[in-house]
């Protein structure tokens, strides 16, 4: 699918856990004519890539998170575009606070509206106010919720009449959807149409 929406971009390089390397070694050789490239998983890996010039270079930092084995989140860093989590699927865990700390974007997962908190729990992943949570402790500048559970016909329910502080939270925070592209030179520009998209939804759906 990323090949033909975007058939310009050069060849992905795939973070996978190493306890899938055999499979996955199997599946190149039989679907793919050109060989994909691989990174296989391990906790605390980091990768320094060299972009344009010997002063550019990407830092990609993996480390785990609480849900099933060989779970991880990514950091990417780079002086063009700053500083990029996504947490995967989890709980709240300390892993993604760490490496999130102060970033430009965090991307986390929203799977259960709030009221779900206890299946969030027995299924290891976050309702919405748990990442907006962790997004005000780690002060990230940009927000965007992820993962919605296919029970929702749009996005989890959210409390519009909060705290001062999640009231803050929701003026940096983004919606995410398949296949959605963001310039990242209108990140910090999306949030504030954030209540118009709700109402749109809700006369849509």
């Amino acid at each position: 699918m990323r090949k033909y929406l975007f058939p310009s971009l050069d060849d992905p390089l795939i973070l996978i856990p190493i306890t899938l390397k055999k499979w996955i070694n199997l599946f190149n050789e039989l679907f793919f004519d050109k060989k994909l490239k691989f990174v296989y998983l391990t906790e605390n890996l980091e990768i320094n890539q060299q972009i344009d010039d010997e002063n550019d270079i990407l830092n990609i930092h993996v480390f785990k998170v609480n849900h099933i084995n060989e779970s991880y989140g990514i950091k990417v860093e780079n002086k063009k575009i700053g500083s990029i989590v996504y947490s995967a699927d989890t709980r709240p865990c300390e892993n993604v606070k760490k490496f999130s700390k102060n970033c430009d974007i965090l991307i986390h997962e929203a799977t259960f509206d709030d009221e779900l908190l206890g299946e969030a729990i027995n299924k290891k992943h976050s309702t919405t106010k748990e990442a907006m949570d962790i997004s005000l402790e780690v002060q990230c500048k940009t927000l965007i919720l992820t993962h919605f559970s296919q029970r929702y016909p749009k996005v989890p329910k959210i409390n519009m009449e909060c705290s001062s502080e999640m009231q803050e939270i929701l003026n940096k925070t983004i919606y995410s959807f398949d296949y959605m592209n963001i310039p990242l030179n209108l990140i910090n520009e999306l949030p504030r149409y954030f209540t118009i998209l709700l109402n749109l939804l809700e006369k849509t759906f």
